[in-house]
């Protein structure tokens, strides 16, 4: 995770990386909170005197929406913080380049996804110069000649180097991180990892299959779902690091805490630890 994990560190020191809300603009200056509850599906909790009902077509009484609370919040913030870091990883070692993206999209990582191009576009300007320079100044500490400049060996070289810079990150690593963990959300591992080894093998199993089949376009989903949770454990040690050394403020790691918490006590760090024990199996 070389790339990635310096790609996040420009953006964590800019605070870019966070579980902030985004709020998008359009050219009329209508604003649109892509990232906040809907008041339609989950309406606040009303006090004394706020009572009300919701009438449908003739009168008929719809089953009010579930109110928001602070775990509904607490979830969303960690999702957020969670599915935007994964998407910093490319798609491309998970696929094998045969089917086309058919499932759902998020609106909320695509918007994030425009902020990580151009973290990402400047790094990989600033490393492709570099290798340039390299190239074009440094052989056994004497300029290369003109002529050697300008010759196909030379430039074929110099063209594989820039080819095995890192892909591109993809707002479907996080599209995929999310799913897994609302579904993993339902497994309630901590009664299921109680059972013995086969049948949590089997459970988990079970969800990779449902997954592959909401994400056909992946032919590694597990290994992208392994990917992505090792790169989240890795930047939020990072964060912490930083933290004691007083580089990233106490606010920006106080995230990276909640969310890490957040996923523990869901089980999911120790499903992840069953899964690469056991991968050979699945």
């Amino acid at each position: 995770f070389e790339f990635e994990t310096i790609l996040a560190l420009e953006m964590l020191q800019k605070e870019d990386l966070s579980e902030k809300a985004f709020t998008l603009i359009d050219e009329n200056g209508k604003e649109f909170q892509i990232d906040t509850f809907s008041s339609h599906h989950h309406p606040q909790q009303h006090g004394h005197g706020g009572h009300h009902s919701q009438h449908g077509h003739g009168g008929q009484h719809h089953h009010p929406q579930p109110h928001v609370n602070q775990q509904m919040i607490h979830r969303r913030r960690t999702l957020r913080l969670l599915t935007r870091c994964c998407s910093l990883l490319p798609m491309r070692p998970f696929i094998d380049g045969k089917r086309e993206w058919t499932s759902k999209l998020s609106h909320s990582l695509a918007a994030f996804n425009h902020v990580t191009t151009v973290y990402h576009t400047n790094l990989r300007n600033s490393i492709e110069s570099a290798i340039c320079w390299f190239y074009c100044h440094i052989d056994n500490g004497v300029r290369p000649h003109q002529n050697v400049l300008i010759s196909p060996a030379f430039l074929k070289e110099l063209a594989l180097s820039l080819k095995q810079l890192p892909p591109e990150p993809c707002s479907a690593m996080g599209v995929l991180i999310e799913q897994f963990v609302l579904r993993f959300a339902d497994i309630n591992w901590n009664t299921v990892k109680k059972l013995p080894d086969t049948q949590k093998y089997k459970m988990i199993t079970v969800e990779f299959e449902q997954l592959q089949r909401q994400f056909p376009v992946f032919n590694k989903t597990q290994f992208a779902i392994q990917n992505c949770m090792q790169f989240f454990y890795q930047i939020c040690t990072l964060v912490k690091e930083l933290g004691d050394a007083q580089i990233l403020r106490n606010a920006v790691v106080q995230q990276f805490e909640n969310a890490y918490e957040y996923l523990r006590e869901l089980g999911v760090w120790d499903a992840i630890c069953f899964m690469e024990v056991n991968q050979h199996k699945m």
